[in-house]
């Protein structure tokens, strides 16, 4: 069997993503730890490449758009309304009969992000006791129990 047709058998350097490793992977028939984790690679190496390419186009389309006169000028008067808008909320929310609504509003964003944060934990543990992926709320309200996976850098201590 050639690499293409044996989804275990994955070669490092192939760039594009086989669309049979993709569904094997989605239906679980691909079960190698290590054919994964160079799947996940790959797709990594793919996105960092987008991203570069995107970023090209990105350069590409700001210097067209910056060589017409009548944009650039409206972007810079654009640019000095907002940091004008900026400066005067900031005035404002220093302003004494705001400022404890300022602090409540923040102390309210905190809560929420700590109740997010919580209420994460615990559908996971619900998950791992129930082995369910849905719960029923009092409503009668059906809800699916749905984690997102992302990769972060590590910060590197020393």
């Amino acid at each position: 069997m050639d690499n293409q047709q044996d989804p275990t058998n994955i070669n490092e350097n192939e760039q594009e993503v086989n669309i049979e490793e993709v569904e094997s992977v989605e239906t679980g028939t691909l079960t190698s730890m290590t054919a994964v984790e160079n799947l996940i690679k790959r797709k990594l190496a793919q996105m960092d490449e987008l991203k570069e390419e995107a970023s090209t186009y990105k350069e590409m389309i700001d210097g067209y758009l910056d060589n017409d006169a009548d944009y650039s000028d409206l972007s810079d008067k654009a640019k000095e309304a907002a940091k004008a808008k900026g400066a005067r909320k900031k005035e404002l929310l220093q302003k004494h009969e705001i400022e404890s609504t300022v602090e409540k509003y923040k102390e309210n964003q905190t809560s929420l992000k700590e109740l997010r944060q919580s209420l994460s934990a615990d559908l996971s543990q619900f998950q791992r006791l129930s082995g369910a992926n849905e719960i029923e709320l009092d409503a009668g309200d059906l809800r699916q129990i749905v984690f997102v996976g992302k990769l972060v850098k590590r910060s590197q201590q020393g």
